[in-house]
């Protein structure tokens, strides 16, 4: 009988040391599984860093060689805006494109305090339309367009005092042409900014 408690005795101990053993081993697995979440996270985040630090990098920079780019022009500077363009007829600017260029001429506006503007808009019309003085713009379609970049500029922080807007309708081609699909008609649709101090 002795014999047979001490067996059951030493069974239940056993018995408690392969439950703390199963229960060891399940709380490792925990552990290494922690670990792996932990590592994973770790990457998530240096991964996240390098992106916001790369993107503050390309945005500096971009806003350093806008202003640079900028820089350059003198009193009396007519700069046309390249990436500011409108769907056909309208006043509505092509985004994000045109808002991303408005914005490089506003943080140079903003870094040159002395810095005023004039922002005309100009539309195409052709070559014969204009020598026989019916060329028009019936809708104000180029003011609407100076407009548009003026209120951006103004959105982004510049202050309206600093703007002229005005449309010149198609009374300032950059190139007399009767194909209104050329790249020569291209470049008469456009908005300039001309610097007027520094």
């Amino acid at each position: 009988q002795g014999k047979s408690k001490e067996s059951g005795a030493s069974l239940e101990v056993k018995i408690k040391y392969e439950q703390l053993k199963m229960e060891m081993q399940r709380k490792e697995q925990q552990i290494s599984e922690m670990k792996i979440e932990v590592q994973q996270a770790k990457n998530m985040v240096a991964d996240l860093k390098k992106a916001l630090d790369s993107a503050q990098k390309s945005s500096a920079e971009g806003s350093q060689g806008v202003a640079t780019n900028f820089e350059k022009y003198d009193i009396g500077s007519k700069v046309r805006l390249k990436d500011v363009h409108f769907y056909p007829g309208t006043d509505r600017g092509i985004e994000p494109y045109a808002s991303r260029e408005i914005r490089a001429f506003a943080i140079y506006m903003l870094q040159n305090p002395g810095v005023t503007v004039e922002v005309s808009g100009h539309i195409f019309e052709t070559k014969k339309a204009i020598e026989s003085g019916k060329a028009d713009d019936t809708y104000n379609l180029s003011g609407r367009r100076a407009n548009y970049v003026c209120r951006k500029l103004v959105e982004f922080g510049v202050s309206l005092k600093r703007l002229t807007c005005v449309g010149y309708g198609a009374n300032r081609p950059v190139h007399l042409t009767d194909d209104q699909y050329s790249e020569k008609a291209q470049l008469n649709r456009r908005v300039e900014v001309e610097i007027l101090t520094k």
